[in-house]
């Protein structure tokens, strides 16, 4: 019975951090898996909002004091969601170094170097976790590509397309560089933006995309690697006590040879937490696998971001909307026009209507910035607007 509660522990924990990280993706839009993440979303601004009324009541609690703990609540709730914080940096500190220091503890020095495994695997997992722990704060520290008045210029190594027009930005008061976008987080433009980042408190642009690379490359190989040391610790507790061979008592007193099952339940009260590490690893190993494969098959290996593959998506609704209806946007487009904030919004539709009213093909952005696999891998580990002014233009 412990092992089945435990086998639906580790599926429905897995199956809900798959839904917290991949639930708002491209993937699942318009799915089951997004429904259900705004509904998790929505579940857990009710239960908020409901602690907060448990703490306030209207007929005990003084006015002051009531508007006092709503702010508070306010203002904790703008921090966590809405700027900047290190928490899920905390969070992921405190699993992979709890998480280390029992394997270390319980398997890394009780293995058998030399004959159970090889002596290369002690030095191989240490430094591996130490590249995993190096390649975080790289990515969480580096400069994205943060663009100020002063080095726009080295950024302007992109040419402009449909995506990217040459708008300025209102809150930096410069002409942005093309696939450069302002992040609220960091309060900046970032050159070649992709995504804010919350695990490492950071944005990844053009900059530190290498990093970020690294750091899911380390963090997934360490999980399947320290997985893998596990089951080896297991093999060898189960040799050397010659479980293989060995009797079992049952509930009711009667001797039997040992089978799988047995085999099984034994190691699994023995060694419960690490079977728990086993199955929290492969999951988390498979997840930044899948992340780390969308990321290089998808967007590195086809020179685009993550933020372009969404302005994509939007471009190509756009253009089926405005090939069967051509003046479909034009109160849109009128009314963004008048607004400083929306009005690179309204010039890029007036763009596309254009595109689409001269009987163009359907636009492959996609392709716009790719230049072969070997290249776009090569911008990746060597930013353009460092090694490289004007081939795009």
């Amino acid at each position: 019975i412990f092992a089945i509660l435990l086998y639906l522990y580790i599926i429905i924990s897995s199956f809900f951090v798959y839904v917290i990280f991949c639930g708002k993706t491209s993937w699942h839009e318009g799915g089951i898996i997004e429904k259900i993440y705004d509904n998790l979303a929505g579940c857990c601004q009710g239960c908020c909002n409901l602690v907060l009324c448990g703490m306030i009541k209207e007929d005990d609690t003084p006015l002051e004091e009531r508007n006092f703990m709503v702010r508070c609540f306010s203002r904790v709730k703008t921090y966590v969601t809405e700027e900047p914080n290190p928490l899920l940096q905390i969070v992921y500190l405190t699993l992979i170094h709890t998480n280390a220091a029992y394997f270390f503890y319980k398997v890394f020095f009780s293995l058998n170097y030399g004959t159970s495994v090889s002596y290369l695997h002690a030095p191989a997992i240490l430094l591996l976790y130490i590249a995993s722990q190096v390649f975080f704060g790289l990515a969480s520290f580096a400069n994205p590509g943060i663009v100020t008045l002063e080095n726009r210029d080295s950024f302007d190594v992109y040419a402009y397309n449909l995506a990217y027009s040459q708008n300025e930005c209102v809150t930096c008061k410069f002409k942005k560089p093309a696939r450069s976008k302002h992040c609220t987080y960091m309060g900046a433009c970032v050159a070649k933006y992709d995504h804010y980042c919350p695990w490492i408190n950071n944005t990844v642009g053009e900059y530190n995309y290498r990093y970020f690379h690294g750091f899911l490359i380390s963090n997934w190989v360490l999980y399947f690697y320290g997985v893998y040391l596990i089951c080896c610790y297991l093999l060898q507790f189960i040799v050397e006590n010659n479980l293989l061979t060995a009797r079992f008592r049952g509930l009711n007193g009667e001797v039997v040879q040992g089978s799988f099952g047995l085999i099984f339940q034994f190691m699994l009260t023995h060694h419960i937490w690490l079977f728990a590490q086993v199955f929290f690893g492969i999951a988390m190993a498979f997840m930044l696998l899948f992340f780390w494969g969308y990321h290089f098959y998808s967007l590195a290996l086809q020179n685009t971001t993550t933020s372009e593959s969404f302005k994509m998506q939007e471009l190509d609704a756009d253009y089926d909307a405005l090939s069967q209806n051509i003046h479909a946007y034009d109160a849109t487009i009128a009314r963004f026009k008048k607004r400083d904030t929306h009005r690179h919004i309204g010039e890029q539709l007036e763009q596309l209507k254009a595109y689409v009213k001269s009987k163009q093909p359907r636009p492959n952005l996609a392709a716009f910035y790719s230049r072969g696999w070997k290249r776009n891998l090569m911008d990746v580990l060597y930013p353009p607007s460092i090694y490289e002014k004007s081939k795009f233009k």
